[in-house]
């Protein structure tokens, strides 16, 4: 990576950066980040891509099937059938121990095959919503996706748009944001 990429990457480094920068003049960061108000060209953006990887939240890791059987155990009705399990089999109610485990075990596996289908749904929103934004390459306001967006692409924002990473405004009209 040459010198200049590992400047900008330590000027704009995710960690304590907000302090260092946010005094800094709106046309300041540009040259550091090797840009301008014109953009990067298809051709910078993409080695930079290839050098800083996509601009992506870290993927949501999935709990293993056992380490989702002590959470829901964890419940406190769960809980609660437990203990009435407990105290039933110390009085020697054979019965009454079968019915409270079945409905314990019941409980947790209906709760298991809920939050399986809700992680499933959510992946397959996750994956048919694609988002993007208006990035300036090669002097023109162009479509990217959030995932495409590197260190020194400038964006046009408008009204309802999401901001995908963080930025620096060079320039606003009518700014708000909730």
């Amino acid at each position: 990576m040459p010198p200049s990429r590992e400047r900008a990457r330590a000027a704009f480094s995710t960690t304590g950066s907000l302090p260092r920068v946010a005094p800094i003049a709106p046309a300041d960061p540009l040259p550091l980040l090797e840009t301008s108000t014109s953009g990067l060209s298809s051709a910078e953006a993409a080695a930079r891509l290839e050098a800083f990887g996509p601009n992506t939240l870290a993927a949501h890791r999935r709990l293993s099937l056992p380490a989702r059987i002590v959470l829901n155990l964890r419940d406190p009705l769960s809980l609660l059938l437990a203990l009435l399990g407990v105290v039933a089999c110390f009085t020697e109610d054979l019965k009454t121990t079968m019915v409270i485990g079945a409905m314990l075990v019941l409980s947790v596996g209906l709760r298991l095959l809920q939050e399986f289908r809700a992680d499933h749904a959510a992946e397959k929103l996750t994956a048919m919503v694609r988002t993007t934004a208006t990035a300036v390459r090669d002097g023109l306001p162009t479509e990217v996706s959030f995932a495409a967006l590197v260190p020194g692409d400038v964006l046009e924002l408008n009204a309802g748009d999401l901001v995908p990473a963080d930025v620096r405004l060079l320039e606003s009209r009518d700014l708000s944001a909730n």
